[in-house]
Protein backbone atom coordinates (compact mmCIF):
# COMPACT_ATOMS: atom_id res chain seq x y z
CA UNK A 1 0.00 0.00 0.00
CA UNK A 2 1.18 3.54 -0.85
CA UNK A 3 -0.72 6.67 -0.15
CA UNK A 4 -3.49 4.29 0.52
CA UNK A 5 -3.64 2.04 -2.59
CA UNK A 6 -2.70 -1.11 -3.00
CA UNK A 7 0.55 -1.37 -5.16
CA UNK A 8 1.98 -4.18 -6.98
CA UNK A 9 5.96 -3.70 -7.26
CA UNK A 10 8.34 -5.40 -9.67
CA UNK A 11 10.75 -6.26 -7.37
CA UNK A 12 11.86 -4.70 -3.49
CA UNK A 13 15.08 -4.24 -2.28
CA UNK A 14 16.88 -5.70 0.68
CA UNK A 15 14.89 -3.28 2.96
CA UNK A 16 11.84 -4.30 1.43
CA UNK A 17 11.19 -1.05 -0.05
CA UNK A 18 9.32 -0.97 -3.39
CA UNK A 19 12.00 -1.00 -6.63
CA UNK A 20 10.73 -0.63 -10.24
CA UNK A 21 7.73 -0.15 -11.59
CA UNK A 22 5.03 -0.32 -9.66
CA UNK A 23 2.29 1.23 -11.40
CA UNK A 24 2.04 -1.18 -14.48
CA UNK A 25 3.41 -4.08 -13.46
CA UNK A 26 2.13 -6.95 -16.02
CA UNK A 27 0.63 -9.26 -13.17
CA UNK A 28 -1.26 -6.45 -11.34
CA UNK A 29 -2.57 -4.72 -15.02
CA UNK A 30 -4.50 -8.44 -15.38
CA UNK A 31 -5.66 -8.45 -11.67
CA UNK A 32 -7.52 -4.76 -12.47
CA UNK A 33 -9.45 -5.79 -15.46
CA UNK A 34 -10.41 -8.89 -13.45
CA UNK A 35 -11.69 -7.03 -10.61
CA UNK A 36 -12.60 -3.46 -12.87
CA UNK A 37 -14.26 -5.13 -15.48
CA UNK A 38 -15.97 -8.59 -14.12
CA UNK A 39 -16.73 -7.97 -10.72
CA UNK A 40 -16.76 -3.96 -11.51
CA UNK A 41 -15.35 -2.95 -8.82
CA UNK A 42 -14.35 0.67 -8.23
CA UNK A 43 -13.38 3.39 -5.69
CA UNK A 44 -12.38 6.55 -4.75
CA UNK A 45 -11.02 7.32 -0.87
CA UNK A 46 -11.88 11.21 -1.42
CA UNK A 47 -14.04 12.52 1.00
CA UNK A 48 -14.71 9.94 3.07
CA UNK A 49 -15.11 7.32 -0.31
CA UNK A 50 -17.09 6.07 -2.45
CA UNK A 51 -17.25 2.35 -3.18
CA UNK A 52 -18.42 0.71 -6.38
CA UNK A 53 -19.37 -2.37 -7.13
CA UNK A 54 -21.30 -3.32 -10.49
CA UNK A 55 -20.81 -6.51 -11.70
CA UNK A 56 -20.62 -8.12 -15.29
CA UNK A 57 -20.27 -11.65 -14.25
CA UNK A 58 -20.28 -14.22 -16.89
CA UNK A 59 -23.33 -16.23 -16.86
CA UNK A 60 -21.79 -19.44 -16.53
CA UNK A 61 -19.96 -18.66 -13.26
CA UNK A 62 -21.93 -19.06 -10.17
CA UNK A 63 -20.00 -16.85 -7.89
CA UNK A 64 -17.19 -14.54 -8.04
CA UNK A 65 -15.19 -12.51 -4.97
CA UNK A 66 -12.72 -10.75 -3.61
CA UNK A 67 -11.19 -8.69 -1.10
CA UNK A 68 -9.82 -5.06 -1.32
CA UNK A 69 -7.49 -3.77 0.23
CA UNK A 70 -8.31 0.30 1.73
CA UNK A 71 -6.28 1.98 3.97
CA UNK A 72 -8.70 3.84 6.63
CA UNK A 73 -6.84 6.20 9.23
CA UNK A 74 -3.33 4.86 8.50
CA UNK A 75 -4.67 1.63 8.80
CA UNK A 76 -5.19 -1.07 6.52
CA UNK A 77 -8.85 -2.80 5.88
CA UNK A 78 -10.39 -5.97 4.07
CA UNK A 79 -13.52 -5.12 2.32
CA UNK A 80 -14.90 -8.43 1.17
CA UNK A 81 -16.85 -8.46 -2.19
CA UNK A 82 -19.47 -11.32 -3.03
CA UNK A 83 -21.23 -11.72 -6.06
CA UNK A 84 -23.11 -15.27 -5.94
CA UNK A 85 -25.81 -16.21 -9.25
CA UNK A 86 -27.73 -19.10 -9.84
CA UNK A 87 -30.72 -20.01 -12.37
CA UNK A 88 -33.95 -22.15 -11.47
CA UNK A 89 -36.18 -22.55 -14.21
CA UNK A 90 -35.70 -19.30 -16.10
CA UNK A 91 -35.32 -17.35 -13.27
CA UNK A 92 -31.75 -15.91 -12.43
CA UNK A 93 -30.96 -14.91 -8.94
CA UNK A 94 -28.23 -12.88 -7.73
CA UNK A 95 -26.64 -11.64 -4.37
CA UNK A 96 -24.33 -8.67 -3.99
CA UNK A 97 -22.77 -8.19 -0.71
CA UNK A 98 -20.67 -5.96 0.12
CA UNK A 99 -19.23 -6.80 4.23
CA UNK A 100 -16.50 -4.35 5.63
CA UNK A 101 -17.21 -1.44 3.68
CA UNK A 102 -15.54 1.50 5.29
CA UNK A 103 -16.03 3.72 2.37
CA UNK A 104 -19.25 6.96 2.65
CA UNK A 105 -21.04 5.84 0.03
CA UNK A 106 -21.61 1.92 -1.30
CA UNK A 107 -23.17 1.39 -5.04
CA UNK A 108 -24.60 -1.75 -5.53
CA UNK A 109 -25.19 -1.67 -9.40
CA UNK A 110 -26.00 -5.29 -10.60
CA UNK A 111 -26.34 -6.23 -14.22
CA UNK A 112 -29.81 -7.14 -15.39
CA UNK A 113 -28.49 -9.25 -18.25
CA UNK A 114 -30.99 -8.16 -20.34
CA UNK A 115 -33.78 -9.52 -18.21
CA UNK A 116 -36.69 -7.66 -15.77
CA UNK A 117 -36.24 -7.56 -12.47
CA UNK A 118 -39.21 -9.26 -10.79
CA UNK A 119 -38.23 -8.47 -7.48
CA UNK A 120 -35.28 -6.57 -5.73
CA UNK A 121 -34.56 -7.08 -2.03
CA UNK A 122 -32.55 -5.46 0.05
CA UNK A 123 -31.54 -6.93 2.82
CA UNK A 124 -30.53 -3.64 4.95
CA UNK A 125 -32.58 -0.35 4.05
CA UNK A 126 -31.97 1.02 0.92
CA UNK A 127 -31.69 5.04 0.74
CA UNK A 128 -31.98 5.46 -3.26
CA UNK A 129 -33.08 3.15 -5.67
CA UNK A 130 -32.65 4.10 -9.25
CA UNK A 131 -32.20 3.29 -13.06
CA UNK A 132 -29.68 5.11 -15.30
CA UNK A 133 -30.78 6.18 -19.28
CA UNK A 134 -27.29 5.59 -19.82
CA UNK A 135 -26.96 1.91 -18.36
CA UNK A 136 -30.65 0.80 -18.57
CA UNK A 137 -29.42 -3.00 -18.10
CA UNK A 138 -28.84 -1.78 -14.52
CA UNK A 139 -30.21 -1.11 -11.62
CA UNK A 140 -28.61 1.03 -8.96
CA UNK A 141 -28.75 0.42 -5.05
CA UNK A 142 -26.85 3.24 -3.24
CA UNK A 143 -26.29 2.94 0.54
CA UNK A 144 -24.85 6.02 2.73
CA UNK A 145 -22.48 4.82 5.81
CA UNK A 146 -20.52 1.93 6.12
CA UNK A 147 -20.48 -1.53 7.30
CA UNK A 148 -22.27 -4.79 5.53
CA UNK A 149 -24.99 -4.31 2.81
CA UNK A 150 -26.77 -6.95 0.53
CA UNK A 151 -29.05 -7.13 -1.93
CA UNK A 152 -30.77 -9.98 -3.63
CA UNK A 153 -32.43 -9.52 -7.14
CA UNK A 154 -33.95 -11.77 -9.28
CA UNK A 155 -34.52 -11.44 -13.18
CA UNK A 156 -36.85 -13.14 -15.30
CA UNK A 157 -36.93 -12.89 -19.53
CA UNK A 158 -38.58 -10.08 -21.03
Amino acid sequence: MQWGLPCAPEAMNDNYEFHGDQYSNFNAGKILLILENLLGLSYSVNDGGVFTLGETMPTEWSYMESYVPLTVDGQTKWTYVRVDRSETDGTVTKDLTVRGDYQRVLNLYPWLEGKTISSGLAVNAVANVSTQANAPDRINYVYWGVGTKSIRIELKNV
